[in-house]
């Protein structure tokens, strides 16, 4: 029932504004009772994170698709950097899912959906000595997700230009083998301290925004 719930809510999208997806629409796409859409559905922000994963798995594809195009472990992750940059924030569901859940508080399904794809070309790098072996796995692909949300919250997210220049400036600088006696310089410190400010920035507006869509319709 909640898979055809689901794919009713997708549809349902394709007449109405995200901010206008109602559990009667998806009721009514659906051929089931308010009761029934509300019992598996829940509220507005539950129904956008259940059409956001159903999509997102649609993009894991054309990412993986994408990375196969390279023959370098960081070029797999630039390249699949800047296509979910591109494609995620022209779609109104994948915008409003990054509203509703910030990347500290992903699902479980989101999670192994990202480890599944990017997971595996991470353990390549870590076996290879092109990504730092001391930051497991599953932080690294935490690290690109936030970087994500971060490109998500820039006025031109689709910027090709910044989006690159995020990946080779920030993302995968972080991503390199340390020296065990490097010490950060004053400028990385400072590169780190805006990034951590910026994060908190687009955090607590997401929350209030989120507050205001978890409101029960």
């Amino acid at each position: 029932m909640l898979d055809r719930l689901v794919h009713a809510a997708d549809a349902a999208l394709a007449n109405v504004e995200v901010e206008a997806l109602t559990v009667d629409a998806v009721a009514a796409a659906a051929g089931v009772s308010r009761a029934t859409a509300f019992r598996h559905m829940g509220t507005q922000a539950d129904m956008i994170v259940a059409v956001g994963m159903l999509r997102a798995a649609r993009y894991a594809r054309t990412c993986a698709a994408e990375m196969d195009r390279h023959p370098t472990v960081l070029g797999k992750i630039e390249a699949a950097f800047l296509h979910l940059a591109r494609e995620l924030p022209a779609d109104s569901v994948m915008r409003a899912m990054f509203v509703v859940q910030t990347a500290s508080d992903i699902g479980d399904e989101a999670s192994e959906l990202t480890m599944a794809t990017l997971g595996p070309v991470i353990d390549q790098g870590r076996s290879s000595g092109v990504i730092r072996a001391d930051v497991s796995t599953e932080r690294v692909v935490s690290w690109i997700v936030e970087q994500l949300y971060l490109a998500m919250q820039q006025p031109d997210p689709t910027d090709d230009h910044a989006a690159r220049e995020r990946v080779r400036l920030f993302l995968i600088p972080a991503l390199l083998p340390q020296r065990v006696d490097a010490t950060p310089s004053l400028d990385c410190r400072s590169q780190l301290d805006e990034i951590s400010a910026a994060l908190n920035r687009a955090t607590e507006a997401a929350s209030a925004l989120r507050d205001r869509m978890t409101a029960p319709p």
